[in-house]
């Protein structure tokens, strides 16, 4: 700030208001005594109203305000907000947006202002939370993940195969390799993979692996299908 030629004096008062903390009427109330450019006296009042709206709604119990929140300058041109848990077990934001007038019209190219309020989701996050609460038990339901090693179009019609047994049959289909394809497949949960390369195919052999045991067999689908516990409804 000082490289830009702003004076001691006034990031002084910038912190000092970036670290108010209290009740949000406590800390409008404060800024409002040292806020008066026309900008910042929009947006108290909005902010005003959105707490008086929480309040009104008996929603506002688990809501904070703090001023140090900065989320896309470019896009938002109103209140922005973050979602955590309450509990705090989990640092990172379950969720955030805000209001963003202006981005609607920039794509429309028509200058026009759209009123607007997104919300973008943290996926990762919100399953750790999950897991942390014991909500998620089950990884995935898949039965068997095939592995293909430069036999991707003729591992397709083995899959088909296992689905038409009434097996959950996942695969690799970007090659991505054994090693992690394994370290997927033991992430997921997934009891089994099916490794098939080339020498496989010329044997007509697939190579089943047990993920919780570790032990490997060359059989053929049909053995497979049994094991997995699928129906022999068609010739192999």
């Amino acid at each position: 700030m000082l490289e830009k030629g702003i004076d001691e004096s006034t990031f002084d008062i910038l912190f000092e208001l970036l670290t108010i903390s209290g009740k949000p009427k406590e800390i409008l109330t404060k800024i409002s005594k040292r806020i008066d450019s026309e900008t910042g006296k929009q947006g108290i009042k909005e902010l005003k109203e959105l707490f008086g709206f929480l309040e009104a709604s008996d929603t506002k119990k688990n809501v904070i305000l703090t001023l140090n929140l900065a989320r896309g300058l470019e896009i938002y041109t109103g209140t922005v907000f973050e979602v955590f848990l309450c509990d705090r077990s989990i640092g990172s934001s379950l969720a955030g947006g805000g209001r963003f007038n202006k981005i609607i019209g920039k794509f429309l190219q028509d200058e026009k202002e759209y009123p607007a309020v997104g919300i973008s989701f943290g996926l990762d996050v919100i399953c750790e939370a999950f897991k942390l609460k014991g909500k998620i038990e089950q990884k995935s339901n898949v039965r068997v993940y095939i592995i293909p090693i430069k036999t991707v179009n003729r591992c397709l019609e083995i899959a088909r195969k296992l689905r038409n047994a009434e097996i959950e049959t996942d695969m690799d289909l970007l090659e991505k390799g054994v090693r992690k394809s394994l370290d997927y497949a033991n992430k997921a949960g997934i009891p089994y993979v099916m490794i098939i390369g080339e020498k496989e195919m010329n044997e007509k052999k697939v190579n089943l692996k047990n993920m919780l045991t570790g032990k490997e067999e060359l059989i053929s689908i049909n053995e497979a299908v049994d094991i997995l516990g699928g129906k022999q409804n068609e010739k192999q």
